[in-house]
């Protein structure tokens, strides 16, 4: 079902909040606005932003979907241009090739919603990026886009780091810095889900040992771990993991140590083939035994097989 990724052929994966796409390697998101509901995401190389991403999930009890691309177009005074790309689990999409603008430049707008994913993306480029590019990107990029249902594992990625969320959580909080990149997700109201790498582990683990790594929380956190259970922890497959798993429950300070108290499942450990920390802490009310964070863990800098996510 999962495979490692490679940087095999100069491409790398940009994927968030339900959508991915597969880019030059020197490609990287520049400024991502909004939540998953509704953001934006401008991507771009070293010298100059290259092609901007919309997403939003409107509300499929209300959303009529041919009703609002013919307002969105009619709003852009363009008439949708025949042979718009349309990536698989697209239900509907359409494209303007050549929108002038007033400034005199023009752009490409290309719309598509996936009823499945109850998704709407957008990629918009204007002539600012030079013709051939574009045109790669509409021939070769926006019709290879993968989403993700509602049901299934989401994909995060990007600076070569990747991540898995498993189905049903959400996107609360983002630390993306060089080197030490970390997202945290909730579930219901009771649930918290932190994935973190850092990076290169050498250089991490001289400065902090595995367990101080998971007392330092890149996100504001009043709880705190109370008398964990420490244990080593490894994987031989489909690469080797190793070390450690903390076991025990999260409290307020007192006088509240008692109350809405977290059962804490956290996991350290190091990727040496690609020199990182591999950080995983789930935290919920009951103890879930841990499947949950180890499968995060495994699942880091891996991507689901395309075959399988149709």
């Amino acid at each position: 079902m999962f495979r490692k990724e490679t940087s095999g052929g100069n491409r790398s994966l940009i994927a968030w909040a339900g959508w991915q796409i597969n880019v030059p390697e020197s490609w990287r998101p520049l400024k991502i606005q909004g939540d998953p509901a509704k953001g934006t995401m401008m991507i771009g190389d070293a010298e100059q932003p290259i092609m901007l991403v919309q997403w939003w999930r409107p509300r499929r009890s209300v959303f009529k979907v041919e009703k609002w691309f013919e307002q969105r177009f009619r709003k852009l005074g363009a008439v949708p241009t025949q042979g718009a790309p349309a990536p698989e689990r697209f239900s509907k999409t359409a494209w303007e090739p050549e929108l002038a603008t007033r400034e005199g430049t023009s752009k490409t707008i290309w719309s598509g919603y996936s009823t499945e994913a109850g998704l709407l993306v957008e990629v918009i480029v204007t002539s600012l990026t030079e013709e051939r590019l574009r045109k790669s990107i509409f021939k070769t990029i926006v019709p290879g886009m993968v989403v993700t249902g509602e049901d299934e594992p989401c994909c995060w990625s990007m600076y070569n780091v990747k991540f898995m969320s498993p189905p049903g959580y959400e996107l609360k909080m983002k630390h993306l810095y060089s080197g030490d990149v970390a997202l945290q997700f909730v579930r219901g109201r009771t649930s918290t889900l932190l994935m973190r790498q850092v990076y290169p582990a050498k250089l991490a683990t001289s400065r902090r040992s595995l367990e101080r790594w998971l007392e330092a929380s890149p996100f504001t956190e009043r709880r705190t771990l109370r008398s964990p259970v420490k244990e080593t922890w490894h994987r031989n497959e489909p690469r080797k993991l190793e070390g450690i798993r903390l076991t025990g429950w999260k409290r307020l300070p007192a006088p509240l140590g008692r109350c809405a108290a977290r059962h804490c499942q956290a996991l350290a450990v190091i990727d040496k083939e690609m020199d990182r920390v591999l950080i995983a802490e789930l935290q919920s009310q009951k103890d879930t035994g841990g499947r949950e964070a180890d499968w995060v863990i495994e699942k880091m800098n891996c991507v689901l097989e395309k075959s399988q996510s149709e």
